[in-house]
């Protein structure tokens, strides 16, 4: 369940951020349509949204394995290279979760799938293309992090107070930073897992850092804002951690979100 979670998170991460849901049609919570007379707002697609469009769509959902990959196959519409993944993953013993033909939905076009591993239950959840979904996920869990250390920052610069206090303050954020860096070494061994069931070569770690780095910059920015009532300081605060980014981005050859999800 936990992976399940994490999961719709790519999807639900860039919608929630970057869709500013007053300028366009979308439904509720609730399922009452809000702003009728407008276009419908973006979403972002995920592995599991991309296997759920296809089943509203009426297509069949198939689950491949070695036993039955030899009748199912030939009824898929796979492209190529989706094709030879899903026959690389079943020929080491994997199970394959796919829709039959590919979605066109929300300016995506292709297939959602998901590949596990049935002795070990670990999988990759997939979508076509190069970051699998791997850069939005940094991206939002990179502005909590952020988050969490930039109002400590903020707590110490807008407080005042003496030396002690401060001490106090910075070692405080010693437990954030360790978490993050615990978490950051934990995703890299799940993306190696990821890559090696992919064939890939490390693509979806660096998608991932690269959605990171930019979200946790974000989020301290942001946090760091609070602490200032002048708007040119917030504006300045800002603009450093877009040149932060930049240099890090460079200087690590970190992948851009349209190189993580250009589709095929």
């Amino acid at each position: 369940m936990v992976v399940e979670f994490f999961i719709i998170l790519e999807h639900a991460t860039p919608e929630a951020f970057w869709i500013d849901r007053t300028t366009c049609r979308y439904t509720d919570e609730t399922g009452t349509l809000q702003n009728p007379s407008l276009t419908d707002c973006p979403q972002a697609v995920s592995a599991v949204k991309a296997i759920a469009i296809a089943a509203r769509q009426g297509q069949k959902i198939y689950t491949l394995t070695q036993k039955n990959a030899a009748a199912a196959l030939p009824k898929l519409s796979l492209s190529r290279g989706v094709a030879e993944e899903i026959q690389n993953a079943l020929a080491a013993g994997k199970e394959v979760t796919v829709h039959e033909k590919a979605i066109n939905a929300y300016g995506f076009s292709g297939f959602g799938y998901i590949i596990i591993d049935p002795e070990t239950g670990v999988g990759g959840y997939l979508i076509e293309g190069k970051g699998s979904g791997s850069w939005f996920m940094g991206a939002g869990q990179g502005v909590v992090f952020g988050t969490m250390v930039g109002l400590q920052i903020a707590s110490m610069l807008v407080g005042g107070g003496s030396q002690a206090k401060y001490l106090k303050l910075m070692l405080s954020l010693i437990e954030p930073i360790l978490v993050m860096l615990a978490y950051q070494a934990g995703m890299l061994i799940g993306f190696q897992i990821l890559d090696s069931l992919q064939g890939r070569s490390g693509e979806s770690f660096r998608c991932f850092m690269g959605g990171f780095l930019w979200g946790f910059l974000t989020g301290l920015s942001s946090s760091l804002g609070t602490a200032f009532k002048e708007t040119h300081v917030v504006f300045i605060v800002g603009m450093i951690s877009v040149v932060i980014g930049t240099i890090i981005s460079d200087a690590a050859s970190l992948p851009t979100p349209k190189e993580c999800h250009a589709y095929p």
